[in-house]
């Protein structure tokens, strides 16, 4: 029996799949754990490419979708859904750079004093390079990034709510 005109007919995936998917997850968190306990300056050099991609993914969705919206493309709503569901990483942003932020000395030259005054190059930076600087710059772009995307979610989910309403007053 079909659902709809479409032919699209819905299936649910087994429970145990959902089992798995968060087994795998604490598996996952529980050795970065380990490896943070055990290696961190390792662990941390890993991390870091690991969060970069991930932010690009969240970052590349958010501005997919602001395209979408400057351009005035209707015709992508369904696949801005998709971009949306992407770009809800960005809130998460602010947990995951948490271990970075614990260990910007092990991954970052500038972040001790001893190598920027030996270089004149990096003297020159130091304003802009230095841990409280660098903390204050990583959190208000993530809140900027927050804020732009919860303004999209917020927008399509009015649309939601006025294309709905539409639908049952026609019918």
């Amino acid at each position: 029996m079909q659902d709809n005109v479409s032919g699209y007919i819905k299936k649910e995936l087994p429970p145990k799949i959902g089992i798995i998917g968060l087994v795998l997850f604490i598996a996952g968190v529980l050795l970065g754990i380990v490896g943070f306990m055990t290696e961190p300056e390792r662990a941390a050099f890993s991390y870091l490419p690991a969060y970069m991609f991930l932010v690009s993914i969240a970052i590349g969705s958010l501005f997919l979708i602001a395209i979408e919206y400057l351009a005035g493309a209707d015709w992508s709503v369904p696949f801005r859904r998709i971009a949306e569901f992407l770009a809800s990483l960005i809130p998460l942003l602010f947990i995951m750079v948490i271990p970075l932020l614990f260990h910007m000395n092990d991954i970052f030259a500038w972040m001790h004093r001893e190598i920027t005054t030996g270089d004149p190059v990096l003297q020159v930076k130091t304003p802009y390079l230095n841990p409280v600087f660098f903390i204050i710059r990583v959190l208000l772009i993530i809140l900027i990034w927050s804020l732009f995307y919860y303004k999209f979610i917020n927008n399509s989910r009015k649309q939601d709510s006025t294309v709905a309403s539409l639908l049952l007053e026609t019918v």
